[in-house]
């Protein structure tokens, strides 16, 4: 006779073995697969291919550990993805860009104001106006893939 709480145990063991230590993660595949063993049982299936066929839904050990390294893990890996470094280098260089232009403008109209209004084109705001625009395109670049990744994401799922 099947006995689906030894089953669980020992199918939480075995994705314990295969990476997936985390406590957190694992009580949410044992909900999941807790979920969709009733599901299959209420549609008129045994104990046993109830918790077969959910641990086919649920998805092999390796593919498990992938997804849950990659995108929903709790390490490091989680902040350092390359999309939230190239927004955290554009507002960066938008904040650096900002502060120079300002900086360049005050001294440019001060310089200007000085030798009684002559037409003065500052290097500074030009270098810092650059500076602005590229961590304004980093940042929507940033934005963009995020947006892309989710999507992606969303219709692997649907």
């Amino acid at each position: 006779m099947f006995k689906l709480e030894q089953a669980i145990s020992e199918w939480r063991q075995q994705i314990a073995a295969g990476g997936i230590k985390t406590p957190d993660v694992l009580d949410e595949l044992e909900s999941h697969l807790r979920d969709d063993v009733e599901s299959q049982a209420q549609a008129g299936r045994s104990g046993q291919e109830a918790f077969d066929a959910a641990i086919q839904r649920l998805g092999q050990i390796r593919v498990l550990r992938k997804e849950f390294k990659n995108g929903r893990g709790m390490g490091i890996g989680r902040f350092f993805r390359p999309e939230l470094i190239m927004m955290g280098v554009g507002l960066l260089c938008m904040a650096f860009g900002g502060f120079w232009y300002w900086i360049a403008l005050k001294v440019a109209l001060a310089i200007a104001s000085a030798l009684g209004g002559a037409g003065l084109e500052p290097v500074g705001l030009t270098w810092s106006a650059l500076i602005f625009c590229s961590g304004a395109g980093l940042v929507f670049a940033s934005v963009v893939w995020v947006i892309r990744r989710r999507r992606r994401t969303q219709a692997k799922y649907l």
